[in-house]
């Protein structure tokens, strides 16, 4: 029984991407990729008119416009750690949240990032683009 409880007090790591470094692990399931806890290492991050490597990620703010910023570095717009699934394990989603846009095991089919519609799931299988950030948001409506 103890066993049993114990095991529904596991926390839930998923939609996460902690700061990490060789003193600050990351959860059992992650590692530490440039400053990040991820299942993988990013491809690269479409920003706008540059494309951010893997040890970075793209903030898009009014005020500074889309660019490429250090992976552990605050951005003071809306973030994102991925912009598709290419950039994600195979059993993630890049998903757009309210805080920061990064790879989760679950989410919403209108919530999911894509750059092309290749990268949206079958119910929800446009990818349109959004007015304010550079990546798309999957819809099952024509954009």
């Amino acid at each position: 029984m103890l066993c049993i409880v114990l095991a529904a007090c596991e926390p839930e790591y998923d939609g996460t991407a902690f700061h990490c470094d060789d003193a600050h692990g990351c959860p059992s399931d992650q590692r530490c990729f440039a400053g990040r806890c991820r299942r993988v290492a990013v491809t690269a991050i479409q920003c706008g008119d540059v494309a951010c490597g893997p040890d970075q990620q793209c903030c898009s703010d009014v005020i500074n416009g889309n660019r490429c910023i250090g992976a552990t570095e605050v951005c003071d717009g809306d973030p994102a750690l991925c912009d598709g699934k290419d950039d994600c394990a195979a059993n993630e989603r890049c998903c757009v949240d309210p805080t920061l846009t990064l790879c989760v095991l679950e989410c919403l089919s209108d919530d999911v990032a894509c750059t092309t519609d290749a990268d949206c799931p079958s119910d929800a299988f446009h990818c349109c683009p959004q007015a304010t950030v550079p990546w798309g948001r999957c819809s099952s409506l024509a954009c």
